[in-house]
């Protein structure tokens, strides 16, 4: 399932998730703006996964049980 493309939807999520992290303090300006240019540059969920190392893991991709 990590390999499937996320959505534009998916996407914005993620982004979003990360523009929490950056708010909290957890990341500086230039730290999220090099996540968010990884974000854009994601071509599967794993990419995007990525981009969390280190903060909370977002629960974007809902995997089957």
């Amino acid at each position: 399932m990590y390999e499937l493309r996320p959505s534009f939807a998916e996407r914005d999520e993620y982004l979003d998730l990360l523009k929490v992290s950056y708010a909290d303090g957890r990341i500086d300006d230039a730290e999220f703006e090099a996540r968010s240019r990884g974000m854009l540059a994601a071509v599967t969920h794993r990419d995007a996964l990525a981009q969390f190392e280190g903060l909370p893991t977002p629960h974007v991709l809902s995997l089957p049980p």
